[in-house]
């Protein structure tokens, strides 16, 4: 059996709270009877579905990257939140966040994006600790790039912005045009992106992978020299919950690890 605080240790050692956000609620949120445990499970999101999962496979512990409550509950009859949090209490299963010290921290999400697409050993923080780019050596091309990014982020599909597009290329992205554009001073930011624009834009990236930004937020990128590429909210943080179950179960042999299967897209894409 593995104790409750050797878990809670580990992932506070591996992210620390100190790289979190000052606004997000991150830790432990909602505490068990259990002392001990023998199994955990990993999600992107705690909702209804999640939690029933967990309960049928009897989880005495839930990792969500979003923190659950992230806000104050202030009803408690017929909403959502109001039926998890009942669930997790009566079923007494803690619940802890890492969010955005999973995000920030080495190893991070934000690492593990640009050292899985560009196979880079060095990263530097956008701001203080938040955000990551890096200088790469040679530059790569997008046809390469999203490519990697597809295959990080388990989609079909990603967004993409190409800026000083004197030539028309993105009326008509096939490889070749992808293929003829470059990126050498690459960023990474899971989930949104909007709150790092100046950031991007002061470090001169010339690329950003994340997971969604506004209209408007995009077209100051394109105007000051940085790409885009977008997979969505859900694609850009949700694999990291499965090479985090991955990476508990290496460190914890004896625990059994889930991945929620039933932490899934809020959308789907219509062809």
């Amino acid at each position: 059996m593995i104790t409750t605080e050797s878990i809670t240790d580990t992932l506070n050692h591996w992210f620390p709270l100190s790289y979190a956000e000052p606004w997000d609620p991150v830790g432990v949120s909602i505490t068990g009877n259990q002392t001990t445990i023998h199994s955990l499970m990993t999600c992107l999101t705690l909702t209804s579905e999640v939690v029933d999962e967990a309960i049928a496979l009897k989880v005495p512990w839930i990792i969500t990257h979003h923190p659950f409550p992230f806000h104050p509950i202030k009803r408690f009859h017929s909403t959502p939140e109001a039926y998890i949090l009942k669930q997790l209490i009566s079923h007494q299963i803690y619940v802890y966040s890492p969010h955005t010290a999973y995000d920030n921290a080495p190893s991070g999400i934000n690492d593990q994006i640009l050292k899985h697409i560009f196979h880079t050993t060095t990263t530097h923080s956008l701001r203080e600790k938040s955000g990551k780019y890096a200088h790469l050596k040679k530059p790569l091309s997008l046809a390469e790039i999203t490519r990697k990014a597809k295959e990080l982020f388990g989609c079909k599909y990603l967004k993409v912005s190409i800026a000083n597009d004197t030539n028309n290329l993105q009326s008509s992205l096939d490889h070749k045009a992808l293929s003829s554009i470059t990126s050498q001073r690459p960023a990474a930011v899971c989930g949104s992106g909007s709150a790092f624009i100046e950031d991007l834009i002061s470090q001169h990236c010339d690329l950003l992978i994340c997971g969604e930004l506004k209209y408007h937020e995009c077209l100051k990128l394109k105007t000051h020299h940085c790409h885009i590429i977008l997979c969505g909210h859900f694609f850009s943080e949700k694999f990291a919950m499965n090479t985090l179950a991955t990476r508990i179960k290496k460190h914890f042999p004896s625990l059994t690890v889930h991945s929620s299967q039933h932490d899934i897209s809020p959308t789907t894409i219509i062809e």
